[in-house]
């Protein structure tokens, strides 16, 4: 920077030309300048920390965010185990029986529901078809189901393995 004199007959008046060729009529704004860039280089700390605040949470929430689930899980697996050291095969089914209630229900309780299509209408979006035969009736029912299929509210976690018909004898109606 360059100071010059004021060609407009300001007395006592200082001013400044930076490389780009500004002039500054008033050298208080260099001291402006300087307070601004402290304040900026401030923000970008803060928003710096923020943003390393924010990674530390979210990798926490990452880890622990199956804690839930799994405290839930921790009592079906002791009937497990329970189950396999009866002696008695009674007691082994009907522990089997109890370990598959708490869990259906801890499933349902996080949101997790069962697809069981049978005897429904083949949906491209809930079920795999791995079979079609002919059968009795409309086109396109699930006749039978070879594994459940399960959805997390709207979202398919694994879609219904199923037997899917193509009728017989079943013309379209003709109005």
């Amino acid at each position: 920077m360059r100071a010059t004199s004021d060609s407009m007959g300001g007395v006592g008046q200082s001013h400044a030309t930076n490389a780009e060729g500004y002039v500054w009529r008033d050298v208080g704004v260099r001291g402006r300048i300087a307070d601004l860039e402290c304040m900026l280089s401030r923000a970008r700390s803060d928003a710096e920390g923020a943003r390393r605040r924010y990674d530390d949470g979210a990798a926490k929430l990452r880890l622990f965010s199956s804690e839930d689930m799994i405290r839930q899980v921790l009592p079906v697996m002791d009937n497990i185990e329970r189950s396999l050291q009866d002696d008695t095969g009674a007691g082994m089914r009907e522990g089997v029986e109890q370990t598959g209630r708490q869990l259906r229900a801890m499933l349902h309780r996080n949101g997790i529901d069962v697809i069981y299509p049978k005897d429904e209408m083949f949906d491209p979006r809930l079920h795999q078809a791995v079979e079609v035969v002919e059968a009795e009736g409309a086109d396109g029912m699930v006749v039978s189901v070879l594994q459940k299929g399960y959805r997390l509210h709207d979202r398919v976690l694994r879609p219904a393995m199923v037997v899917v018909s193509k009728g017989r004898n079943v013309r379209p109606q003709i109005p």
